[in-house]
């Protein structure tokens, strides 16, 4: 069999539910989870903008990510 051939199998059912779910996860927007949000939130929300929640949710990601890498580099350091 030649590199192709990786490409040629078809997946398996579990792999299917598997891209199934997620598709369905990314397509379904999750309710917003703060309990009680800032005075200058409701400001932006009354005028339609509220891109500073968006950024401190991927800083959050961000961070985590940066915190794992962290620690496998350490781990095999």
């Amino acid at each position: 069999m030649g590199r192709s051939a990786k490409f040629t199998k078809r997946p398996s059912k579990d792999a299917k539910a598997r891209s199934k779910i997620a598709k369905e996860n990314a397509n379904a927007k999750a309710p917003r989870k703060s309990p009680s949000p800032q005075p200058s939130d409701e400001e932006e929300d009354e005028e339609g903008g509220n891109d500073s929640a968006a950024t401190t949710k991927t800083k959050k990601k961000r961070k985590l990510m940066r915190a794992k890498v962290d620690k496998k580099k350490a781990g095999k350091a």
